[in-house]
């Protein structure tokens, strides 16, 4: 899998960009995968699962989220960001970010234990 990063240093901040096709290959959604909601210029703080190297997106706040169809009954894990660029693999890291959210339509969220909700990102950079 490659994935295509353009950094940019800024004043007290770092940019991360991904090409589209690039997402996509770092996100590859399955054929029962559809979109549920669009986080647009959202803030959040990057957590660590334990101490394996698994993290998730705590969701401060969304200045423009879109629900596009409404999360299965039982869904309520944290975000879990399939593309998260290694320099942000940080604990406790702060970040403004934008993504899409997809589900498995043939999973029972209910009955299964799921570390988190894919996120693909689409912009990510530290706050």
């Amino acid at each position: 899998m490659k994935l295509n990063l353009i950094l940019f240093l800024t004043v007290g901040s770092l940019l991360v960009s991904c090409r589209g096709e690039d997402i996509l290959t770092s996100c590859s959604p399955g054929s029962t995968e559809v979109i549920v909601q669009q986080l647009i210029k959202a803030q959040g703080t990057v957590k660590q699962y334990g101490s394996s190297n698994q993290f998730y997106v705590e969701v401060n706040k969304c200045s423009d989220c879109r629900t596009v169809r409404p999360n299965p009954p039982g869904l309520s894990a944290p975000i879990s960001p399939c593309n998260l660029p290694k320099s942000f693999q940080k604990d406790g890291l702060t970040i403004d970010f934008s993504g899409i959210v997809r589900v498995d339509t043939t999973l029972n969220y209910s009955v299964i234990d799921i570390s988190g909700v894919p996120l693909q990102l689409t912009s990510i950079k530290l706050r």
